[in-house]
């Protein structure tokens, strides 16, 4: 299941950029660049702000209270199986649910924990570690994917294989290409072409299409020759490559497009189900599809009826029983009723604090840099001595206050006098102003 829920975070992130959902105006600070709130999964809803080019997480509740203080993360996902990857100067760790750093940023790349394992490269290696971030899997290898159904993708040298939990290549290393299980089958590739192999490594599904999604409620959509259709577990092609493009069955239900222009719902017969059409791909999520009408967003059920007016400027799909949506310029989280669960209101005062804190950690981390520049510059006219690079030019000569420089002024010639407390590195703007220079701001 957890397969599925990757390939619908990608129908998920293309209705992000149709409807807008996440990215909200600022809450009170002039600073703030955007405010993101994520779809609750384990019970917890990532909080993202953004200020120039600093970046603060934190995570919510479902009554909207912040569980610990905004910290400030270059990367921070949301959590699975109790834990959050994490990046921290440009490396890797793990977060719990209180906030603690339980894994130390030290990894290049970290994958989500499946089956209480996660795969991780570090000095271009992917290993396996554990909770504690203790590495459970002896061998090493050059790419590695996540194990799903109790077996994880390994490629070595440019062949992929399949390895059990404890490090045995239980399926040689055979294949161009292979991914993660699902519904007791693995999509693989073999000279260009996909087909699909059991647990045993037995190619149940020669390799024949130009694409295919995992398996799904016992159908995968297939490629073949710029179309797309479904097999079944057999192979065999129960709804006709016709599509210009397909996305894998999400509650009875695919989302198709038969003119690369709309998109329709189709039952497992192929069969469309509901009158309605959309410009984009979408899933059904907890019985519950949105659709928008007249620029405003609402949700179906199943029979197409509307059981959520379109009331909402933006809103997301439904996970842990909410989904956050969007109404004049606030972010709130709604339940399947349509009904507020956290209020715009409880939202903005909630985040208010957390902007605050984040300010004040913003303001620290520029008032260390602003001093540490001026440290650098301090040093650079100290140490000034002809030959040196200024923001105008080589410099000539040194005299006590005065600096001599190199630099072209069209009347006001070639060599030029600055004071030395109003010299700069290079890289700083040099502008003179009727012969007179001026002091880069």
């Amino acid at each position: 299941m957890r397969i599925i829920k990757l390939w619908f975070s990608r129908i998920v992130a293309v209705a992000t950029m149709i409807f807008g959902f996440g990215i909200t105006s600022p809450v009170s600070a002039t600073s703030v660049v955007g405010i993101d709130f994520s779809s609750f999964e384990e019970g917890l809803a990532r909080v993202f702000i953004q200020m120039d080019d600093y970046k603060a997480y934190s995570y919510i509740d479902k009554t909207g209270a912040l569980i610990f203080p905004p910290q400030q993360l270059e990367i921070a996902t949301t959590f699975d199986e109790g834990l959050a990857s994490v990046m921290v100067n440009g490396k890797y760790g793990f977060i719990d649910k209180s906030g603690t750093m339980v894994i130390a940023p030290q990894f290049n790349e970290a994958g989500h924990f499946r089956e209480g394992i996660a795969s991780v490269e570090l000095n271009g290696k992917h290993r396996f570690i554990d909770k504690t971030g203790k590495k459970v899997i002896r061998p090493e290898f050059d790419r590695a994917r996540s194990f799903n159904e109790g077996l994880a993708p390994v490629e070595i040298n440019g062949k992929w294989g399949y390895i059990n939990k404890i490090g045995t290549i239980v399926i040689p290393l055979t294949f161009d290409d292979a991914f993660m299980f699902n519904d007791g089958l693995a999509a693989v590739v073999v000279n260009g072409k996909w087909g699909s192999i059991d647990k045993t490594g037995t190619m149940v599904i020669t390799p024949q299409f130009d694409s295919m999604f995992p398996f799904s409620e016992g159908l995968a959509a297939v490629k073949v020759n710029e179309k797309w259709g479904y097999i079944n577990k057999t192979g065999k092609l129960v709804i006709a490559p016709q599509l210009f493009y397909a996305v894998s069955y999400h509650e009875g239900f695919s989302s198709v497009s038969v003119d690369n222009r709309y998109y329709i719902f189709i039952d497992k017969t192929g069969k469309k189900v509901m009158p309605m059409q959309f410009k984009d791909p979408r899933s059904f999520s907890e019985g519950l599809v949105s659709v928008v009408v007249d620029g405003k967003v609402g949700f179906i059920d199943k029979t197409g009826t509307m059981v959520i007016e379109p009331k909402f400027d933006s809103i997301s799909h439904f996970s842990d029983g909410l989904a956050v949506v969007k109404v004049n310029g606030k972010s709130g989280y709604i339940d399947s009723h349509g009904q507020w669960v956290i209020s715009p209101e409880t939202l903005s005062n909630s985040i208010e604090q957390y902007v605050v804190l984040a300010e004040q950690k913003y303001e620290n981390k520029l008032a260390l840099e602003r001093a540490k520049h001026q440290k650098e510059i301090t040093s650079f006219r100290k140490a000034l001595s002809g030959g040196d690079e200024s923001n105008c030019g080589p410099v000539i000569e040194v005299k006590g206050k005065l600096v001599k420089v190199a630099f072209p002024v069209e009347n006001y010639g070639n060599e030029h006098w600055i004071r030395r407390d109003e010299i700069y590195p290079s890289g700083y703007d040099c502008r003179f102003v009727n012969g007179q220079y001026q002091v880069p701001q």
